[in-house]
C-alpha cells in the first residue's frame, strides 16, 4: 500500500501567500475606490479654480485694452491646462483652451440709422474626470461658467460688462454697451503644461444711438444673457423692454417710455492667438 504524507510547512506557506495577495487586493481596492478619487477631486477642484481665474484675467485684460487703447498693443494671459495627479497611479487631467469661431457669441446693436455687430470669444474646458466637468466662456463681454450635471449643461454668469445703465443730466438714461470682436478662431490647444493666450488690439470705435434700440444676440446662453440685461435695466421703470427667445436667438427691444435715452456703444476688435 502506498503511504501518502503531507508537509504542513508547504501548506502554511501557500495559505500565507494567498492571504498576502488577498490583503494586497483589498488595500488596492480601497486605494482605487476611496483615496484616489478623493485626491484627484481635490487636484481637479484647484485646477478648475485656476482656469476660472485665467478667464477672469482675460476679461480684465480686454477691459485694459478698452481703457488704454493703442493700436497693436499686445497683452498675454497664461493658462495652466494640467491638474495635479497621484504619481505612478494616475495621470493628470488636461484641459482644452479655444478661441471660438466668429459665429460664437454674436451680437448686434441697432436703431433706425446705425447697426454695430461683433462676435467671437474664448473657452477653457476642464475635461474633469472626478470633479464637476466645467467649461468657462468669455463671450459677449461676459464670463459664463457651464457645468455638466447628469448629462445636462447648466450655464451661470460669473460677471458681465455687456450692458450697464445710469442716469445722466435732466433724467436722461444712458445705456452703455461694450462689444468685443475677437478674431483668430476657430483654434484649440490641449497641452499638459502652460499655454499662452495672446490678445492684440486692432481697432476701437465709439457710437451713440438715440431713441429705440434693438439688441440681437445669438448664443447658447441667450436665456442667461437676457436675465442679466433685464436685471441691469430693472431699476429704470421709464424704459419699455420687450424680448423674444427662439432657441439660441434673443431679440431685445428697448424703447423710451417718457424718458430720454442715449445708448453709447463701444467696440474693440482684438486678434487672438495661442502658443505653448
Amino acid at each position: 500500500m502506498r503511504v501518502i504524507t503531507y508537509r504542513e510547512e508547504g501548506v502554511a506557506t501557500a495559505v500565507g501567500a494567498i492571504l498576502t495577495i488577498l490583503v494586497f487586493v483589498i488595500l488596492l481596492t480601497v486605494f482605487v475606490t476611496s483615496y484616489l478619487p478623493a485626491e484627484m477631486t481635490g487636484y481637479e477642484e484647484t485646477y478648475s479654480s485656476n482656469l476660472m481665474k485665467s478667464v477672469m484675467e482675460v476679461d480684465s485684460s480686454v477691459n485694459l485694452l478698452f481703457i488704454e487703447f493703442r493700436d497693436g498693443e499686445i497683452v498675454t494671459v497664461p493658462f495652466s491646462l494640467e491638474s495635479g495627479s497621484v504619481p505612478v497611479i494616475s495621470s493628470p487631467t488636461v484641459g482644452t483652451l479655444s478661441i471660438l469661431p466668429s459665429s460664437s457669441g454674436f451680437i448686434s446693436v441697432s436703431n433706425d440709422t446705425t447697426k454695430i455687430s461683433s462676435s467671437g470669444g474664448v473657452s477653457a474646458e476642464t475635461n474633469n474626470r472626478y470633479y464637476v466637468d466645467q467649461t468657462y466662456y468669455y463671450e459677449l463681454s461676459t464670463i459664463i461658467n457651464s457645468q455638466e450635471v447628469n448629462g445636462s449643461s447648466l450655464g451661470n454668469i460669473v460677471e458681465s460688462n455687456l450692458v450697464t445703465a445710469q442716469r445722466g443730466d435732466n433724467g436722461t438714461i444712458i445705456l452703455s454697451v461694450h462689444l468685443v470682436n475677437l478674431e483668430g478662431g476657430p483654434i484649440s490647444i490641449s497641452y499638459p503644461g502652460p499655454v499662452i493666450l495672446n490678445l492684440e488690439a486692432f481697432s476701437e470705435q465709439e457710437y451713440q444711438l438715440n431713441g429705440n434700440v434693438t439688441i440681437f444676440i445669438q448664443s447658447q446662453f441667450s436665456q442667461q444673457i437676457y436675465s442679466m440685461i433685464a436685471a441691469a435695466l430693472a431699476p429704470f421703470t421709464s424704459l419699455s423692454i420687450q424680448h423674444t427667445i427662439t432657441g439660441d436667438n434673443l431679440s431685445l427691444s428697448i424703447s423710451p417710455n417718457g424718458a430720454t435715452v442715449m445708448t453709447d456703444v463701444s467696440e474693440i476688435t482684438i486678434m487672438g492667438g495661442l502658443s505653448s
